[in-house]
């Protein structure tokens, strides 16, 4: 299963609105109410979206969001051992559009490619 098919998982739709409740609708960094998105702080390999605890979740808006993965060389993850991990990104020239378009203009790496 897919990131993005995960995020159409009831479980996560769940967890979201959870999170969206605990930080009152608005965005953790500007205080913006609109473009909310829940942002995982850490991602641990293997684990499904919805399988973090709420500390490691937190609502940004869309640009906050963006913000947030950007310029970002490496990535933290945690692995199944709790041991800190930094992954470069392993698809560095891919071409697809749709990651392309949310990569940093201070490196070659997208955090698109940290979340699938």
């Amino acid at each position: 299963m897919g990131y993005y098919t995960q995020l159409e998982d009831d479980r996560w739709k769940i967890k979201r609105q959870e999170i969206l409740h605990r930080d009152r609708y608005k965005c953790r960094k500007c205080g913006c109410k609109y473009s909310l998105q829940v942002h995982h702080k850490i991602y641990v390999k293997g684990r499904k979206p919805w399988e973090y605890t709420n500390q490691f979740l937190v609502t940004l808006c869309g640009r906050c969001h963006l913000k947030e993965h950007q310029g970002k060389e490496t990535k933290d993850f945690v692995s199944t051992d709790k041991k800190i991990i930094k992954h470069s990104n392993p698809n560095k020239n891919h071409k697809d559009s749709k990651r392309n378009k949310y990569k940093s203009n201070r490196s070659n790496t997208s955090w698109w490619d940290y979340i699938k």
